[in-house]
């Protein structure tokens, strides 16, 4: 193979999401790693694909083959924590015997905030399941604890668990949703992203040569102007008590004083004219509210 088309494998697996198609990932990674075994970034997208298949003994030999060439890579060795805290999870989740309680625990652990545990218990009820419509429901709310953890690398895997119920059942309603929600909060994030970055971004002014002999003539100065903000920017809101509880730093149960509390400490630091940004603000005023009409309702 020559170097273009080396590049051309490197482009294709830097394009393509482990999480979201992690047979295709597995397969081109594993060629970029044969070719070139100190690619610390190709072992570390192998590693993903193989935990997006739950092959946690693979994930884990993939990072420890990124950290032997690259023993100071910090991606590599949370990478490595997260395959092992998952792979536990998993373990801890075998000993559940029925769908049902499998099910239940997952659902419940959702609504706790306690998304990890939850998709632990989520994939014991996908194995356990002994119809079609069990496996629907199981992959449903597998995607629905992975969209709640609001990072690309969740999303992707969210995505790939109601893609697998349309595939089975295209009528499916509940998948068709979900679906389109992860594809919503995909593209939200990524504009959050593209908003930061470009808020960072500096103009450079750079001095031109003056007509006279050994003068610069410099451009003037003028006031920068303030970074633009978007003109409709879509927050997405908490939808229930354990989102809104994990928005505000609090576990459950919370009472309404601790709410209110907590509600001050982050409006200090969210608010605009503090560092913060409108999203932010939005999103802990929306919480604030949601959480104490639910303890209030509750009490």
């Amino acid at each position: 193979m020559d170097f273009s088309e080396f590049a051309q494998l490197l482009a294709e697996a830097e394009q393509l999401s482990p999480e979201r198609h992690p047979a295709q990932a597995i397969e081109l990674n594993q060629r970029i790693v044969q070719l070139d075994p100190h690619n610390a970034a190709a072992s570390l997208r192998l590693a993903r694909g193989y935990q997006a298949q739950r092959n946690f003994v693979a994930a884990a030999a993939a990072c420890q083959n990124a950290l032997h060439h690259h023993p100071q890579s910090l991606a590599a060795q949370r990478r490595l924590q997260r395959i092992k805290e998952e792979w536990a999870l998993s373990e801890q989740a075998g000993v559940i015997a029925t769908y049902d309680e499998a099910l239940r625990r997952g659902r419940a652990s959702i609504e706790q905030g306690l998304f990890g545990r939850a998709i632990a218990y989520l994939w014991r009820a996908v194995a356990l399941s002994a119809s079609s419509s069990q496996s629907f429901r199981a992959h449903n709310a597998l995607g629905a604890a992975y969209r709640s953890r609001e990072d690309l690398a969740s999303l992707d895997r969210a995505a790939d668990q109601y893609e697998w119920v349309l595939r089975q059942s295209p009528d499916n309603r509940t998948a068709r949703k979900g679906l389109a929600a992860v594809l919503r909060d995909q593209w939200e994030l990524r504009q959050t992203q593209r908003g930061q970055t470009w808020q960072r971004h500096e103009v450079k002014v750079r001095p031109e040569q003056g007509h006279q002999q050994g003068q610069r003539k410099h451009r003037p100065t003028r006031k920068k102007a303030a970074p633009r903000k978007p003109v409709h920017q879509i927050v997405r809101k908490p939808t229930t008590l354990a989102e809104a509880l994990r928005i505000l730093k609090l576990r459950p149960p919370a009472t309404a004083t601790e709410i209110k509390r907590a509600y001050r400490t982050l409006a200090q630091v969210a608010h605009p004219d503090h560092g913060g940004s409108h999203a932010a603000m939005v999103r802990v005023n929306a919480a604030y509210k949601l959480a104490l009409s639910k303890v209030s309702a509750g009490s």
